[in-house]
């Protein structure tokens, strides 16, 4: 199979997978237990980790970089 072709002569592609068949997807709900949400999802050789914490109040007198000029 050359670099420039998508499918194989046999039709399929270079992982191994027919034109129309997707890769498996993973996921999973409360990865982490001292967080107030987190998920993991997979697809391939994408990962994706999200953790929440919060809400919580903002410290040290308000938003940080609001109102200052960069010099």
């Amino acid at each position: 199979m050359a670099a420039a072709e998508l499918l194989s002569d046999e039709g399929y592609r270079a992982d191994g997978r027919r034109p129309a068949e997707l890769r498996k997807v993973r996921a999973r709900m409360g990865v982490f237990t001292q967080a107030d949400g987190s998920a993991y999802i997979e697809q391939g050789n994408t990962k994706a980790l999200a953790v929440v914490y919060g809400p919580h109040e903002v410290s040290g007198g308000g938003r940080r970089g609001l109102g200052h000029a960069w010099a």
